[in-house]
């Protein structure tokens, strides 16, 4: 079906779901034409705002913010860049050491603030943790900054400072945005705030999930230690552990623990109170080499409030399995989860989160992506009542199950938008069918299986919208096209020596085509590579990519229609206004149209 017909059913309202109808258009209005190595001001380009009005730059040094307003070219042919692109501002907001994140920027729920991220090292090495379960192995800390900015004026509304931390800023790993709630994980402190953003752009913290699950946990820690010390200085101890583990360890002899050693389950007696003998703990370790009693450390290390959750947790699942040895893994298994560090973490609505737990060494100095083979843990966490409802590893099947069928893992990123172009396991058949053929791929392939399959597919939890491409040729019911070339996720991938195809779904036709290589045929060495990254307009058939190369400047490409002005917005989808045109033929098939429609009414 032409694009002429689709305007002809629509104008006789012979449409059922608008929003379905016109991401159809999309099948007719794609890129024609694309324009190479069009000459930029040196600037970084971040993405477009959602409402597609303007484009969201950086300084090439990181150190400013420029905002550019687009608007269709008026040439036939775009040559420059200032064809489609005007300048509204540029404001510098830090210096020196202290730069803005390339792949860092969110937007409010209401499209009138931006929120930027800058970070510098950390001066102050005479720092102390802000809780006792602050992880002291990260060395590299950094003071992040976070920025509200009008997108209008380019006004700071806001700034919130976290010194002497750990956060993941690129491909927004380390925060995640649903409707007005701002979530940001600490690695270094071990929790999650949760602030509000009100419609001034201020963030006030709601929440501080970690150390604390209540508001008046403080206070209640407070209480609790006051009073054990007026406790011990009323009456003084009557027994010391340090002293009779002394006494104990001269007629008990030494322990050594072999990695090579498997404890079978079925033959241990494990006693009541295994829960509290040291020499139980040190037969559950990991570790291969000598203990004696006297050297463990007598003071018992104490749990976050959201450890102590997941703990109890475990504990009561375990006490209600039918499985005779669920205690005995538990108490085996104590000290590894015990160790686990939050890594992640995304709304599934504005009450329950998904937290991401894993291993600090695979975590602290190690890119987000690397770690898929890792073992890492998801909890449900409900942050109102403080319960965990859930814990799974990633290799679980009955998470995959969840995945694959529950559509609250993939938020969008602004519910309001009446236009949702992600498409997931949940909501689209082809989708699904793609999921399944890739972990059929691992599960064959050398040292897979299902648990490898589900680890891959399940490394992409947490989600986070933000990081994701809002464009309409991305949906899998319209088009289809080579991941390896060119994907859903908003990150620099290697340029390919061949464009990117996307095909129709319907006729698997060829549509149109993405070349981001200006110079197919060069003679630069083949070893040298070169990585580009796509910009989409959230509407509009209008793409940019960038080309990067170490030893050469950026190059940006533009890829666009020129078959008369041809506009599509969420907010115009009765009139065939928004998809403009000069040709005159479209003149003539609306009247023909409105003859058509009188005449029926007459008779």
């Amino acid at each position: 079906m032409n694009i002429l017909s689709k305007l002809f059913n629509r104008e006789l309202q012979a449409v059922r779901n608008v929003n379905l109808d016109s991401l159809g258009y999309y099948q007719c209005i794609y890129p024609t034409h694309t324009t190479f190595n069009t000459p930029t001001q040196h600037q970084q380009i971040v993405r477009f705002t959602p409402d597609g009005k303007y484009l969201i730059c950086l300084s090439q040094q990181l150190h400013s913010v420029l905002v550019l307003e687009y608007h269709i070219p008026k040439s036939p042919l775009p040559a420059q860049f200032d064809d489609c692109f005007s300048k509204c501002y540029e404001k510098t907001m830090t210096t020196a050491n202290e730069v803005f994140s390339s792949d860092f920027c969110i937007f409010t729920r209401n499209n009138c603030h931006m929120i930027l991220a800058s970070a510098k090292p950390s001066s102050n090495s005479d720092y102390e943790s802000r809780y006792p379960n602050s992880l002291d192995c990260i060395s590299s800390l950094d003071d992040i900054s976070f920025w509200v900015v009008n997108i209008l004026t380019g006004v700071v509304c806001h700034k919130l400072i976290y010194e002497n931390d750990f956060i993941y800023l690129p491909n927004h790993s380390g925060v995640h945005l649903y409707n007005d709630f701002l979530a940001i994980t600490s690695v270094k402190n071990q929790c999650i705030h949760i602030l509000l953003i009100q419609e001034s752009g201020k963030l006030v913290e709601v929440a501080n999930i970690g150390w604390l699950n209540q508001p008046d946990d403080q206070l209640l820690l407070s209480l609790t230690e006051q009073n054990e010390s007026d406790f011990q200085k009323s009456a003084p101890r009557q027994f010391s552990f340090s002293q009779s583990s002394s006494s104990l360890s001269e007629n008990i002899p030494s322990v050594t623990v072999s990695n090579n050693v498997d404890l079978d389950f079925n033959l241990t007696q494990v006693p009541a109170e295994a829960s509290r003998s040291r020499l139980f703990q040190l037969l559950s370790s990991h570790i291969s080499s000598t203990y004696y009693l006297d050297t463990v450390v007598s003071e018992p290390v104490i749990l976050s409030g959201l450890k102590q959750r997941i703990m109890s947790f475990l504990y009561k699942r375990a006490l209600t399995s039918e499985d005779p040895n669920a205690i005995s893994h538990f108490y085996l298994t104590f000290s590894y989860f015990s160790s686990l560090v939050m890594w992640r973490m995304q709304f599934l609505d504005s009450d329950k989160i998904l937290i991401k737990f894993g291993s600090i060494n695979n975590i602290a100095g190690r890119a987000s992506d690397s770690t898929v083979a890792y073992t890492a843990f998801f909890v449900f966490y409900c942050i109102s009542s403080t319960k965990v409802l859930g814990v799974y590893e990633n290799s679980s099947a009955e998470l995959y199950e969840m995945y694959e069928n529950w559509d609250c893992f993939r938020p969008p990123a602004n519910p309001d938008v009446p236009f949702y172009y992600t498409t997931t396991p949940s909501n689209n058949q082809y989708v699904r069918d793609m999921v399944r053929k890739n972990m059929y791929a691992v599960q064959k392939a050398r040292n897979g299986g299902v648990a490898q399959s589900i680890k891959r597919v399940l490394s992409c939890l947490p989600y986070n919208p933000q990081s994701y491409h809002e464009s309409p040729y991305f949906d899998s019911a319209l088009y289809m096209f080579d991941e390896k070339g060119i994907g859903i996720a908003d990150r620099t991938r290697i340029c390919p020596d061949f464009p990117c195809k996307f095909r129709s779904r319907k006729t698997s036709k060829v549509k149109f085509k993405l070349d981001s290589n200006p110079t197919p045929n060069s003679t630069c060495h083949r070893s040298q590579r070169k990585f580009v990254s796509y910009v989409f307009h959230p509407f509009d058939p209008f793409v940019l990519s960038i080309q990067q190369s170490p030893s050469n400047p950026s190059v940006v490409n533009i890829h666009t229609r020129f078959e008369g002005r041809t506009s599509i917005r969420p907010n115009q989808p009765h009139t065939s206004k928004s998809l403009s045109s000069t040709n005159s033929v479209w003149d003539n098939l609306r009247r023909s149209k409105r003859r058509r429609v009188n005449s029926s009414t007459n008779t």
